[in-house]
């Protein structure tokens, strides 16, 4: 994050995270995010 600060980008938001095989979850804030592509119509 701080190269891309030094290369002029602002951070504007956090976005989702995905985890695989994790000992403890990140605190939730109450949203739900799925993996879509324009093929499922």
């Amino acid at each position: 994050m701080l190269q891309l600060e030094k290369c002029g980008f602002v951070k504007v938001s956090q976005p989702p995270i995905m985890i695989k095989i994790a000992k403890e979850l990140p605190s939730r804030n109450k949203t739900l995010f799925g993996i879509a592509a324009q093929i499922f119509g």
